[in-house]
Formats: structure tokens, sequence, C-alpha cells
């Protein structure tokens, strides 16, 4: 069987083109609309003026309490002296992954996936303290205030770099620590 391969009715070809350019202005618009709305959606979640770790941010009362939830919930995989065992170390931080980031995220990580097999079964306050003591142990300073486990308070909040002296040794005492685990 033989098909003509001749020429198609001009309304076929036209309908088609028609419907391809069609077609690339619907991408062409949904992709404009996407970015703007994810743009609008980064300077509304970005804070006002955010204020760094650094500053001070939590008092010794939540650290010391988050001291006591780490040894209880957290030291079994991450090392009493936080160095890594089963889990990562966390001191220093990951720099790669929570430098400058909102204090929100790294809560909400450590929230939504800690303890490791029953991830959200502390108590916010709880989750709060461990955070606290985590950053104390990575050279953040505390300051006279408890820190809120408040979502608009902990956006506000950056991951800044810690004060140099305390992260330098920090640093270098996790550098040359020949018994931990190599997480790289």
């Amino acid at each position: 069987m033989e098909f003509d391969r001749g020429h198609r009715p001009a309304a076929s070809v036209r309908s088609r083109v028609v419907l391809g350019l069609v077609a690339v202005l619907a991408l062409a618009l949904a992709s404009v609309a996407w970015t703007q709305s994810g743009e609008a959606d980064a300077e509304a979640a970005a804070p006002e003026e955010a204020t760094p770790v650094s500053a001070g941010v939590f008092d010794e009362a939540q650290v010391e309490r988050g001291s006591e939830v780490f040894a209880a919930s957290c030291a079994s995989c991450h090392a009493t002296d936080l160095s890594g065992d089963f889990g990562p170390r966390l001191v220093p931080l990951d720099p790669w992954r929570w430098s400058d980031a909102p204090l929100s995220e790294l809560f909400d990580f450590v929230r939504t996936s800690m303890p490791f097999g029953s991830p959200g079964s502390l108590p916010d306050e709880d989750y709060l303290s461990v955070l606290t003591f985590v950053l104390a142990e990575n050279g953040y300073p505390s300051g006279d205030r408890p820190l809120s486990a408040d979502a608009e308070t902990l956006s506000s909040l950056v991951l800044d770099d810690p004060p140099a002296a305390d992260a330098a040794e920090t640093l270098e005492g996790a550098q040359n620590d020949d018994d931990a685990p190599n997480r790289y």
C-alpha cells in the first residue's frame, strides 16, 4: 500500500503552526509567572533585617537544658563531645549547608529528622534547647534572653560565623582529632 506524500491541505498545516505557537506562548507565560512567583515568595520569606546568631540569641539556661537532652537523646549517634559516631559531627557545623541560613532551617531539619528512628518525638522546647547547646558548642555566645521556637523569630535569625577565636579553636580541634571518623 502506498501513501500519498503529496501536499496537505493548507488549513491543516496552518492549524498545526498556530497550535505550536500557542503552546510555545503558553509555556513562555507559565515560565514568567513561575519565576515571578518564586521571586515574590523569596522576598516575602526573607526577613526585613536578619539578626546574626553570634549576637547572643539564647540564654545559658537553655544551653544547660540542651546539654541534658543531648546526652539522653542525641549523644548515642553524635558522641558526647559532638565529634560524630554513627551520626555526623556537629562541631563544626557544616558551613556548606548552614552558613548564612536562617536558624529556622536548622531547627526544622533537627525537629523533623531527629532522633534517628524516631523523628519529631521530642517536644519543640527540647529541640530548641538541643539547638542552643549545639550552637554554644560551636562558639556562639549566649545572651540574656531565651530563644523562642516561634517560626517568625527563628526565621529572622541567620547562622553567621561564630566569633573568630572560638571558631578557629573548634575547627582546629576537629581537624586534629585522629580518632574522629572521617565523614568525607
